[in-house]
């Protein structure tokens, strides 16, 4: 006939099995381990101080695993609440455009200052990036990882603080009279003439072609026309009539030299302002590019035509 356990021995085991149940499910082992241990205690008094322990440091552990809790919680609140002021930020940074002054000057999409930190940026997680593939395919895992986190280290960063920046920097319109340099092709709206054409409305904007740059450059007439559009503020896009827009010949510029030239396309009435775009393109690295233009979510820079 089984003996039955004694008092002690009883309050023991009722106080093991609310612990065990009061333990996170990631300290399961701990709980295991505690029912283990309670037989091999033979002393009841000594078995019942066991238990008793053992509560305490399940309650011990609920605790923390609640305060990690709150803490994650609090940290995804701030996130949340960092992520709606950027986008709030970004909303009215995007509202209020900067108007250039239109009175002759010239405005880049990109520096010298802002390319070299992004094309460093780039080669250096391209690097991290090799060495981690070359590893994986060597099956050097440990080498592997390592190689991961000094690339996801190098442009992690990098990457939020460009993206950051991009959203909150207000898109620039360059107002008739100024210039506007793609690379190193520059291009200045001077006046914009309006001459109705069936139900829509043709207009031509004459220009000044100029290059930044202490070379001569040549730009095949057909790829000018295929890099411009116009947009107008509802998103519509008009392109270049292509008889009537760089007409001639190809142009060639020199250092300090303009060319002038003329831009021609259709758009209905209903387009109140009308934009000159152009059709950014380059190598990966460019979008990298801190604070510049062509760099990843900035607002693309608008050439006013009305």
């Amino acid at each position: 006939m089984t003996k039955r356990p004694s008092l002690p021995r009883r309050i023991a085991l009722v106080l093991l099995e609310h612990a065990a149940r009061v333990l996170p499910s990631a300290r399961r082992t701990w709980a295991t381990a505690m029912r283990n241990e309670l037989p091999q205690i033979e002393n009841d008094r000594e078995a019942l101080a066991w238990a008793g322990g053992c509560l305490v440091a399940g309650y011990v552990e609920r605790a923390k695993a609640i305060a990690r809790n709150r803490q994650w919680m609090k940290i995804a609140l701030a996130a949340f609440l960092t992520i709606a002021a950027i986008g709030l930020a970004s909303w009215r940074a995007g509202q209020r455009p900067y108007l250039t002054p239109g009175n002759h000057q010239i405005f880049r999409e990109v520096s010298d200052a802002a390319a070299l930190p992004g094309l460093l940026i780039f080669v250096a997680a391209a690097v991290s990036g090799m060495v981690a593939l070359l590893a994986i395919h060597d099956r050097k895992f440990h080498q592997a990882a390592r190689a991961g986190w000094a690339c996801a280290v190098i442009i992690v960063p990098y990457l939020t603080a460009l993206t950051i920046v991009s959203l909150l920097t207000p898109g620039t319109i360059v107002n008739i009279g100024d210039s506007y340099c793609y690379d190193l092709w520059c291009l200045e709206v001077n006046r914009v003439t309006a001459t109705p054409k069936g139900h829509d409305i043709l207009y031509t904007a004459d220009v000044l072609v100029f290059v930044d740059s202490t070379h001569t450059h040549h730009l095949p007439v057909d790829q000018a026309k295929d890099f411009f559009y116009v947009l107008d503020d509802q998103g519509r896009r008009y392109p270049l009539r292509r008889e009537m827009s760089f007409v001639n010949a190809d142009v060639t510029v020199h250092p300090g030299e303009s060319v002038k030239s003329s831009l021609a396309f259709l758009a209905p009435p209903s387009a109140r302002k009308l934009y000159l775009m152009g059709n950014d393109s380059g190598p990966p690295w460019v979008r990298l590019y801190f604070g510049s233009d062509l760099s990843l979510f900035h607002r693309r820079p608008l050439l006013r035509v009305l």
